[in-house]
C-alpha cells in the first residue's frame, strides 16, 4: 500500500475508534444514574475526562513535534481507551466497588482521549500539506462514523448481553482495530522538519497571536457543544422514555457529520478557515433552541441532525485553519492548544457544570443553559475577525 494512503487509512481508523469512545461516558451516565450513582459525581467525572484530556494534549503534542513518534503515541492513546472499556465493565460486574472503578476507568478514558486529535491531525498536515484540510475532512468522516454508530452499538450490546459483557465486547472489537492500526504504522516516523544544512529543526515559538483568539472562541463554544454531547442522551430519555429511541436519534444525527466533515474540509481549503469556523458556530447555535422547543420525535430528529451536521464537523475546520496559520515544526503543539485547551478543557467546564445544574434545575433547563453559552460564543466573532484580517495582511 502507498505510504500516504497507509497513513490516511491508519489515522482514519484511529479516528473511528477515538470518537466512539468520546461519547461512551455520556451514554453510560444513563445506566450509572439507574445504579444510584449521584448525578453530581457523574458530572464531575465527565468534566474530569475532558479536563485531563485537554491538559495532557499539549505535552503529548510537544513530544510528537520533538521526536516524530506520532504513530506510536497514537497507538498508546488508543490502547488506553480499550483498557478503559474493560475497566468500566468491571464497575457493573462488581457494583459494591462501582464508584472507585468508574473513577479509575474515567482516568484511563480521559488520558486515552488526550492523544488522537493533535497527532492524527499533524500526521496528515505534514504528509498532505496544502491539501490537508480536504484529507482531514475525509479522516474526520471516519471519526463521525465511529461517534454515530457507537451509541446504538453500545446500547444494543448492553441490552443483549448486560452492561458488563457488553462493555467487554466493546473492548474486544476495538482491540482488534487498534492492533491492525499498529501493524500499518509499524516503522512509520515523522522526522521533525529541519532547514537545509541544519542538523535539527528550529524550535520557533507558536505564534500565539494567531491561535489564541481561536482558542478563546472554541473554549466557550465547547462548553455548549460538549455539555450537549454529554447530557443529550439523558435529555432524550427524559423526554421520550426510550433508550432505543435515544440511541437511534443520536446515531442518525451524529451520522450527518460523516458527510459534513469532508464537505467542510473542502470548504476550508477553498475559502480559508475563518468563514467556515463562523458557519459551524452560528448555525448550530441558532438551531439548538428550536430542537429544545419541539416535542415530537420526527422534528427532534430532524433538528438535532442539522445541529450535529454543523457542530460535529469541527475537526477539519479547526485543524485546517491551524495549519493555515502556523509553521510545520509546531503543528502538534498548535493543534493541542486549539483542540486540547480550547475544545477539551472548555468542554470539561461544560461537563462539570452539568451534574450540579441537572440536580438543581432538571435536564430540560440544563439544555437551555447550554444554549446560552452557544450565544455567548458568538461574541468572540468580531475579535476573531480582526485577528484573521491582521494575519491575512501579513501574507506576502
Amino acid at each position: 500500500m502507498n505510504e500516504r494512503i497507509k497513513i490516511l487509512v491508519a489515522s482514519s481508523a484511529g479516528h473511528f475508534v477515538n470518537d466512539g469512545f468520546l461519547v461512551m461516558f455520556s451514554v453510560l451516565i444513563v445506566y450509572y444514574t439507574r445504579m444510584g450513582i449521584n448525578p453530581v459525581v457523574l458530572g464531575v467525572l465527565a468534566a474530569a475526562i475532558s479536563l485531563l484530556s485537554g491538559l495532557l494534549s499539549t505535552p503529548i503534542g510537544s513530544a510528537a513535534d520533538r521526536r516524530g513518534d506520532h504513530g506510536r503515541l497514537m497507538i498508546a492513546g488508543l490502547s488506553l481507551l480499550v483498557l478503559s472499556s474493560a475497566l468500566y465493565s468491571a464497575s457493573f460486574a462488581f457494583p459494591r466497588f462501582a464508584l472507585p472503578l468508574i473513577v479509575a476507568s474515567s482516568a484511563l478514558l480521559g488520558s486515552g482521549l488526550a492523544f488522537y486529535h493533535q497527532l492524527g491531525g499533524a500526521m496528515l498536515q505534514l504528509e498532505y500539506r496544502d491539501d490537508a484540510p480536504k484529507v482531514l475532512g475525509l479522516n474526520g468522516s471516519l471519526g463521525s462514523l465511529g461517534r454515530a454508530i457507537f451509541p446504538s452499538v453500545l446500547v444494543f450490546l448492553i441490552v443483549s448481553l448486560g452492561p458488563s459483557l457488553g462493555l467487554l465486547s466493546v473492548a474486544a472489537y476495538n482491540a482488534v482495530i487498534v492492533a491492525a492500526i499498529a501493524a500499518m504504522l509499524r516503522g512509520t516516523k515523522f522526522a521533525p522538519r529541519a532547514a537545509t544544512g541544519e542538523a535539527h529543526p528550529a524550535r520557533s515559538p507558536i505564534p500565539l497571536a494567531a491561535v489564541l483568539p481561536l482558542v478563546a472562541m472554541v473554549f466557550v463554544r465547547s462548553i455548549f457543544f460538549t455539555g450537549v454531547l454529554t447530557y443529550v442522551p439523558t435529555y432524550l430519555v427524559h423526554v421520550y422514555r426510550s433508550d432505543v429511541l435515544m440511541g437511534a436519534i443520536l446515531t442518525v444525527s451524529y451520522a450527518t457529520a460523516i458527510a459534513g466533515q469532508p464537505l467542510f474540509g473542502r470548504l476550508t481549503s477553498k475559502y480559508g478557515g475563518f468563514p467556515i469556523v463562523l458557519i459551524t458556530t452560528v448555525v448550530p447555535t441558532a438551531i439548538f433552541p428550536a430542537f429544545l422547543y419541539v416535542g415530537n420525535e420526527p422534528a427532534s430528529l430532524a433538528l438535532f441532525a442539522v445541529y450535529s451536521f454543523f457542530a460535529m464537523s469541527g475537526f477539519p475546520v479547526l485543524l485546517g485553519y491551524v495549519g493555515q496559520m502556523v509553521g510545520e515544526e509546531n503543528l502538534s503543539r498548535a493543534n493541542a492548544l486549539v483542540w486540547g485547551v480550547g475544545n477539551m478543557v472548555g468542554g470539561s467546564i461544560g461537563a462539570l457544570i452539568g451534574g450540579p445544574l441537572m440536580a438543581l434545575t432538571g435536564v430540560s433547563y440544563l439544555m437551555w443553559i447550554y444554549a446560552a453559552f452557544g450565544a455567548i460564543s458568538l461574541m468572540f466573532i468580531p475579535s476573531l475577525y480582526r485577528w484573521n484580517s491582521s494575519l491575512r495582511s501579513r501574507v506576502p
